[in-house]
Formats: structure tokens, C-alpha cells, sequence
């Protein structure tokens, strides 16, 4: 990610709004799984990543279909589609 003048992660503004409480237990579960911390607490820490986990797979999954919301996620492959002479695309089925 590229970053600013103090070093920050410059990411887009639909990010944080869509995947911000999976990035905040991701950063929860590996500050509570630090050990001798005021903040540490390795049970919690584990629910949190396990969390975090489960938010990243959703966004792999979000991307794999392109984001696509409320559509159709799935089309059938083109490397499948017909166009022989008995129907399909290309086909002539005017009759004199």
C-alpha cells in the first residue's frame, strides 16, 4: 500500500465503511495476543483473529465476484457457448 508523509497506509474511502470492524479485530486479536501487555488477554485475542479471519475470507470472496452486490455473481463459462449450425450465435435460421 502506499503511504503518506507520516507513514500512514493510504487506502480508498469505501474500504474502511465496508471492512472496518474486520480490520479492527484484526488489530484487537494481535494486540491481545501479546504476551505481558496491560492489554493482553490470549482468549480474546483468538476470538478476535478467528474474526478477522472470517472478514478477510469474506473479502477474498467479495473480490473473487467482483463485488458484484444484490446480482448475479455466477455466468455461464464462454468457452462453453454454441455457435454450430444447429442454434446458438451465428446461426442462420431464415427459411426461403
Amino acid at each position: 500500500m502506499p503511504t503518506d508523509k507520516n507513514d500512514f497506509p493510504v487506502i480508498p474511502d469505501w474500504i474502511l465503511p465496508l471492512y472496518g470492524v474486520g480490520i479492527l479485530d484484526g488489530l484487537l486479536g494481535k494486540m491481545m495476543s501479546q504476551i505481558a501487555k496491560s492489554y493482553s488477554n490470549p482468549k480474546q485475542g483468538v476470538y478476535h483473529l478467528a474474526r478477522f479471519n472470517g472478514a478477510m475470507a469474506q473479502a477474498r470472496a467479495s473480490a473473487l465476484r467482483r463485488y458484484t452486490f444484490g446480482t448475479q455473481a455466477w455466468s455461464f463459462p464462454q468457452g462453453f457457448r454454441t455457435t454450430g449450425q444447429r442454434g446458438g450465435m451465428g446461426s442462420d435460421t431464415r427459411f426461403a
